[in-house]
């Protein structure tokens, strides 16, 4: 009995289960999600010029975590230059691929080059995104209307 609790005082921590990540999807499809989170984006009213790097940081966040559930594979950590190589990979369409690789060039733009863009580039924004998920998102099932 004193070795198998000391067998357990050593290698609990080790024989202890891994905690799930969070799904980011709160078991929906992705493009809702996607569709939900740019709204929400939109509501927020964080369409400040001042604050046009954290508004496009989170478009960029969005897409990634959105393009990465729809084509099973990890973005989150990839720059925007290894991302097209990734959805390529991953089945994409090359129309699909420019205009993402060009919505997340405009976000680095604006996190990292320090570009103000004017108000009206905001909304912009949203709706190349909202057009890049409408685009890329499963066709529905036979049988099923669009949602």
């Amino acid at each position: 009995a004193g070795a198998v609790w000391w067998i357990q005082r050593r290698f609990a921590g080790k024989l202890a289960a891994v905690s799930q990540p969070k799904d980011p999807f709160h078991r929906m499809p992705p493009h809702e999600w996607a569709y939900q989170a740019l709204q929400e984006l939109l509501r927020t009213g964080q369409a400040d010029p001042e604050r046009a790097g954290p508004f496009f940081q989170e478009i960029s966040r969005i897409l990634k975590l959105y393009l990465g559930g729809r084509f099973r594979v990890e973005l989150m950590e990839c720059t925007t230059s290894e991302i097209p190589p990734a959805l390529h990979q991953a089945g994409a369409a090359q129309g699909s691929i420019l205009k993402t690789e060009q919505i997340l060039l405009r976000c680095d733009m604006v996190k990292f080059a320090g570009h103000r863009p004017e108000s009206a580039a905001f909304r912009s924004a949203v709706e190349e995104a909202y057009a890049l998920v409408d685009e890329t998102r499963p066709a529905p099932a036979a049988g099923q209307g669009a949602t």
